[in-house]
């Protein structure tokens, strides 16, 4: 009898796959996608808020930067929450959620009153609060979630929705605006920031309401972990006594020192920061560069649509990227070769970009912009894969979030950085630059030597053969789901 009931025990799944783990992707795409909006969307109007505020470009560009500064405060007590499992999933969604009302919120009121610009800057951080938490959640939902095979899809979905978030910002922005040309009289003037101010703050306005959506939806339908884990790395973690919620504080620097003493990891996060800050040099000043070769080569370009266009190519390759980053991640997992060999494809294509500036030729920059796009995204992913696999079991979220607090700084001194060089050198020395970002990049990829953690738990089962279930069903009973 005894012998029967160990029987049936052994014959119990610990592990399953849920397929309601795609809706909840869905919801975290698209709150990667609202702060990947206010990202991108000033640079390439910056025109109308300089008008509007009467205020500098180089104040302007702190609407794109000020998106970085949240992490210099918070990374440090999001790691201990986490570390707590004080914040998951659905807890980090809801904030995601929240923030990016606020700070749409303050878009719009800004454009109530030409003395608000700092309004907008104030928005602009909070929607960094959001980018910074929404950032962390690709590796670790995937992990918790999503079989082993399928991890790299899931990371890049997730991802996808900033690039989608960016497309947004950049086209409907752009193409809704007017776009005075500056000989018009001062009642003209007028006029135009009248039209483009209310067009403004009818964009603000909707993005408010998908915020507002997509809180309530994750408050109805979101839970933190799935009743059974869909590994064997992740159901080794729940057992484990070190994963308990009573962790001392003690125990808490010591992880932190571990990770941040990590060699791979500390190479991969700025690398991860080169790739996710470089091309914002390009997002404050790629229309001031169409500009400004336009007019030397006499070829009366619209700078803000062909800007807007550069840019929308790059959220176009990280589009493709997310699909192809996923497979070859899911297929291979050799983390350092591929980011070599991403990171230098990445320096290959802003020589493409230069090559386009130089000689004033627009389509190279559309086609280099594109291939950087899709390389960028093929190196973030494997990074995001590669860092938790290498700290394993140290839980995912709180890697993430040292990778994402790490890398989110690094873009208050990329656009500033970039603002002096454009004035000293112009465009052409922008593009210097960025590439030579990018050779720091790859040889910062030469230090990884990482680790296959989470697969050296794994058993050969065929994960695709798993039990799955209904989507939106068998919710989390658990008092901890926040």
């Amino acid at each position: 009898m005894i012998n029967s009931l160990e029987k049936n025990d052994e014959e119990i799944p610990t592990t399953q796959v849920y397929k309601r783990r795609w809706v909840f992707l869905v919801f975290l795409a698209i709150l990667q996608a609202l702060p990947g909006m206010s990202y991108v969307m000033f640079g390439q109007i910056s025109k109308f808020f300089v008008a509007y505020f009467n205020v500098t470009h180089a104040q302007v560009d702190w609407l794109t930067v000020a998106i970085n500064a949240a992490p210099l405060l918070l990374t440090l007590p999001i790691s201990w929450m986490a570390f707590k499992n004080a914040v998951r999933f659905r807890g980090i969604s809801i904030i995601c959620a929240i923030c990016s009302i606020i700070a749409f919120a303050c878009f719009a009121v800004s454009m109530t009153n030409r003395s608000l610009f700092a309004l907008s800057v104030v928005g602009q951080t909070v929607s960094g609060f959001s980018l910074q938490l929404v950032m962390t959640t690709p590796a670790a939902f995937a992990a918790v979630w999503f079989p082993e095979h399928e991890v790299g899809t899931a990371i890049g979905i997730n991802a996808l929705g900033k690039y989608i978030g960016n497309g947004i910002g950049l086209l409907v922005p752009t193409y809704l605006l007017a776009h005075h040309t500056g000989n018009a009289t001062s009642l003209e003037e007028t006029l135009w920031l009248k039209e483009d101010k209310n067009t403004l703050i009818w964009i603000y306005s909707a993005s408010v309401a998908v915020a507002v959506v997509v809180a309530l939806l994750v408050c109805i339908f979101v839970t933190a972990l799935p009743p059974k884990p869909p590994t064997m790395a992740q159901e080794s973690k729940r057992t484990a006594k070190e994963f308990c919620e009573t962790q001392s504080n003690r125990e808490f620097w010591r992880q932190t020192k571990t990770v941040l003493t990590n060699r791979t990891f500390v190479c991969g996060a700025f690398v991860f920061a080169i790739l996710f800050q470089t091309p914002t040099v390009e997002y404050t000043m790629m229309a001031q560069i169409v500009s400004e070769f336009s007019k030397k080569h006499h070829l009366g370009l619209k700078s803000s649509i062909v800007g807007s266009g550069a840019m929308c190519y790059i959220t176009l390759g990280n589009a493709v990227g997310t699909f192809i980053a996923g497979r070859i991640v899911n297929k291979y997992k050799r983390y350092k070769r591929l980011t070599i060999a991403g990171t230098f494809c990445c320096f290959l294509s802003t020589i493409l970009i230069l090559l386009g500036d130089v000689f004033a030729k627009y389509q190279l920059l559309y086609a280099g912009n594109a291939l950087l796009g899709v390389f960028v995204q093929i190196s973030m992913v494997t990074i995001y894969d590669m860092t938790t696999q290498h700290t394993y079991p140290v839980d995912e979220a709180f890697v993430s979030i040292w990778l994402i607090g790490i890398a989110l700084p690094t873009g208050l001194f990329y656009g500033p950085i970039g603002r002096l060089i454009f004035n000293a050198f112009g465009g052409t020395g922008v593009l210097i630059f960025q590439s030579s970002s990018f050779v720091l990049g790859v040889l910062l990829c030469f230090m990884f030597k990482p680790e296959y953690g989470r697969l050296n738990v794994e058993d050969c089962e065929d994960t695709n053969s798993r039990e799955t279930q209904p989507l939106l069903t068998n919710r989390i009973q658990n008092g901890n789901g926040s």
